[in-house]
């Protein structure tokens, strides 16, 4: 066996400067001779078999560490005084440095990045990626109260001041077009042409300096104009109706949730379902409407899955559509045809508003300069918010935690989902409300964000990556041993005792809660 592994190896005929030596003789040299054993070994010349001389890596300028050999202190010590840097206390222990004492040493990312990297290619075992992450089998609900910030306030002012100052920017933008639309009734009543009414009003509007269509002397071209007047008040027309509707559909809600679920029916989870439809999905929407919300349906990166969706739960008198025949198809066409009306329509509220933005930013005498910057605004406010991404980056962690390997909602799934936020509601409404601290009740459930909900999912830990890997200073160091590190600054270790007191404590408080609760 031993013949056979020195024959692999294309050292050994180098030694005997013949690619025909014997092995049984190979064998017994590198069983008795020790010398001959340590040439073995060497990588050799083509001719004569001497053993080539190796010469150091050139990115390496310090002497070859033996395997398991350290840095010592007094090594670093000299490294740091010739950099002219103070040297570290001396009950520092160097072995047990702390990954973010390591980066304020000098160290990248990348370092640590490569260091792991070698570390897991060495080892050859199965790694866990994720020793520092374990979900919270209670949802993290108990941990609601310590998620709460002062700056709360001041976001849920934001989004609440933002939604008021949309509507009421879009509404007075609208409302000079739609005035158009009110005066030349008469004139297409008298015409009996639509397209007519409108050409005669802009006629009008063009004489008029101060009018809002005064931009269409600019338009040469009859058909032109006639069409962007009718986008325009067809634009106007949905943002105002959408607007009503956004508006009664809140004081809806609001009235859900304080009659407790209905007026007759009376149910705890329909009531907290409402609220939190309000607070995650309504007030951010009227914060962001207009026309250029329907882009949200034909953006790219969510029309694929929405589409799998729609088809998963759609019904068709009753029944789901994959049961019946040509359901499929049915649900596809409608989910297209439905789609490209979104397009459209954000795309002529697009045009428009552009046009309408740039007559008014550039005529300050149709408006007030101060009034035209803040279209502008509510247009740039309205464009920034076509997708809410806060809405995103929350379905997302809930596909991740309850959707399972394969990426899509079942309906026990779903239904979960809407189970935990409605008790998210509940809990913060307990905690605060309850209590007596209303504003901060309202500020929360405004302000419940993706930071809040991974912190309430994913239990607390004080694990380090790069110790749990047994990465530290030495194999950082190889990784760079170029890196102009600087003193290591004291870092107090978290006591472990303290953390399962802590985490015990926690616990029990928990636990008493829950009890007082039954109990009441």
């Amino acid at each position: 066996a031993k013949a056979q592994r020195l024959k692999c190896r294309s050292r050994a005929p180098c030694l005997l400067g013949s690619p025909v030596a014997n092995m049984a003789t190979v064998a017994a040299m590198a069983e008795n001779d020790a010398e001959t054993r340590v040439r073995l070994i060497e990588p050799c010349d083509e001719v004569g078999g001497r053993p080539r001389e190796r010469k150091p890596r050139p990115h390496s300028t310090k002497p070859q560490k033996k395997a398991g050999e350290t840095m010592s202190k007094s090594e670093i010590d000299g490294i740091l005084a010739k950099k002219g840097k103070k040297p570290p206390p001396e009950d520092m222990d160097m072995d047990a440095l702390t990954t973010q004492q390591l980066v304020d040493m000098g160290f990248s990312i990348n370092d640590l990045a490569e260091a792991m990297f070698n570390k897991i290619v060495g080892e050859g075992k199965p790694v866990n990626y994720f020793p520092h992450v374990n979900l919270d089998r209670e949802g993290g609900l108990p941990k609601i109260e310590t998620l709460w910030t002062s700056q709360k306030h001041l976001w849920s002012t934001l989004a609440v001041g933002t939604a008021i100052f949309n509507v009421v920017v879009l509404v007075h933008l609208n409302i000079s077009i739609l005035h158009c639309l009110c005066e030349s009734l008469e004139t297409v009543v008298q015409t009996g042409s639509l397209t007519a009414g409108f050409a005669k009003e802009a006629d009008e509007a063009k004489e008029s300096k101060n009018s809002n269509l005064s931009m269409l002397s600019n338009i040469r071209d009859a058909g032109t104009e006639n069409t962007f007047i009718f986008l325009a008040l067809a634009v106007g027309a949905l943002e105002c109706g959408g607007v009503v509707i956004l508006l009664l559909r809140t004081l809806q809600l609001v009235a859900t949730f304080m009659l407790n679920g209905g007026i007759w029916d009376k149910s705890e989870f329909v009531a907290y379902t409402a609220i939190d439809r309000l607070n995650r999905i309504y007030v951010p929407l009227i914060g962001t409407f207009s026309a250029l919300k329907l882009a949200v349906y034909i953006h790219p990166s969510l029309i694929f899955g929405e589409l799998l969706m729609e088809i998963d739960n759609a019904l068709i008198c009753g029944k789901p559509a994959r049961s019946r025949k040509g359901g499929v198809a049915f649900v596809v066409t409608k989910f297209v045809v439905f789609r490209l009306i979104c397009l459209f329509t954000a795309l002529a509220a697009f045009g428009t508003k552009c046009v309408i933005i740039a007559w008014k930013l550039t005529h300050p005498v149709v408006d007030y300069g101060w009034q035209a910057w803040l279209s502008a605004f509510a247009f740039l406010n309205c464009c920034i918010g076509a997708v809410t991404l806060e809405t995103q980056l929350q379905d997302r962690i809930f596909l991740f935690i309850f959707g399972g390997e394969d990426s899509q909602y079942q309906a026990d799934e779903l239904a979960m989902v809407n189970v935990f936020r409605a008790n998210a509601m509940k809990e913060i409404w307990h905690e605060f409300w309850m209590k007596g601290e209303r504003l901060r009740a309202i500020s929360f459930m405004l302000t419940l964000d993706s930071f809040d909900l991974q912190s309430m999912l994913i239990e607390p830990s004080h694990l380090e990556i790069c110790k749990s890997m047994d990465v530290g200073l030495d194999e950082v160091k190889e990784v760079n041993p170029d890196a102009d590190i600087a003193t290591p600054t004291a870092g107090a270790e978290p006591d472990v005792d303290q953390t399962l007191a802590a985490a015990a404590e926690g616990a029990e408080e928990g636990q008493s809660k829950v009890v007082a609760k039954e109990d009441a």
